[in-house]
C-alpha cells in the first residue's frame, strides 16, 4: 500500500529522479519518527497484558507440573504395589504347585500301599477259606471215625451222610 502523499507515476513519462527522491526521503523520515517513538500508554498497557497472561500461564505451568508429579508419584508406587503382589503370587504359586506334587506322590505311594494290601488281604482271606475247609473235611473224619468207632452196628450207614451234610451246611453258615 501506498503513503497518501506518494503519487502513482505514469509509466509512459519520464521519471522526474529528484521527486522521486525527495518523496522517499519524507518517507523514510515518517518511518523513523514512528519507530523511535510509539505510543507509551499503549506499549505499557499491552506489556501488561503480556506480563499477566505470562503469569497466569507460568501458575497454570506449576499446577499442572505439581499435578504430573503427584500422579507420577501414585503411579510409582501402584506399579511397586503391583510387583510386590506378583512377586508374592508367584512365591505363593510354586509352593502351591510344590504341595500338590507332594500330595499326588502321597496318594499315588498310598494308593499303592491299599492295592498291596488288598492284594495281600486276598491272598490271606482265600488261604483261610481253604484251610477252614480243611479243617471241617478233617473234623468231618475225625467224626466219621469217632462214630463208626463206638458204633457197634452196622445198619446205620445213612448216619455219616446225614453227619456230612450237616457239617457243610455249618461251613456255608460260617462264611455268611
Amino acid at each position: 500500500m501506498l503513503h497518501p502523499a506518494t503519487k502513482s507515476l505514469p509509466l509512459d513519462q519520464p521519471i522526474d529522479q529528484e521527486a522521486l527522491k525527495s518523496a522517499l526521503k519524507s518517507q523514510l523520515n515518517e518511518l523513523k519518527t514512528l519507530k523511535t517513538s510509539p505510543p507509551q500508554p499503549l506499549l505499557a498497557e499491552q506489556l501488561k497484558a503480556k506480563q499477566a497472561q505470562i503469569e497466569s500461564l507460568r501458575q497454570q505451568l506449576e499446577t499442572s507440573h505439581n499435578q504430573l508429579t503427584t500422579t507420577q508419584a501414585q503411579l510409582d508406587q501402584s506399579l511397586a504395589a503391583r510387583h510386590q503382589s506378583l512377586t508374592t503370587f508367584a512365591s505363593e504359586h510354586e509352593k502351591r504347585q510344590q504341595a500338590q506334587q507332594e500330595l499326588d506322590q502321597t496318594i499315588n505311594e498310598a494308593s499303592a500301599e491299599l492295592v498291596k494290601g488288598d492284594q495281600a488281604n486276598s491272598v490271606l482271606r482265600t488261604q483261610l477259606f481253604q484251610a477252614n475247609q480243611q479243617i471241617n473235611s478233617l473234623q468231618r473224619e475225625l467224626n466219621l471215625a469217632r462214630i463208626h468207632k463206638h458204633s457197634p452196628s452196622p445198619s446205620l450207614p445213612s448216619f455219616p451222610n446225614r453227619l456230612d451234610s450237616a457239617l457243610n451246611y455249618t461251613q456255608y453258615a460260617l462264611y455268611a
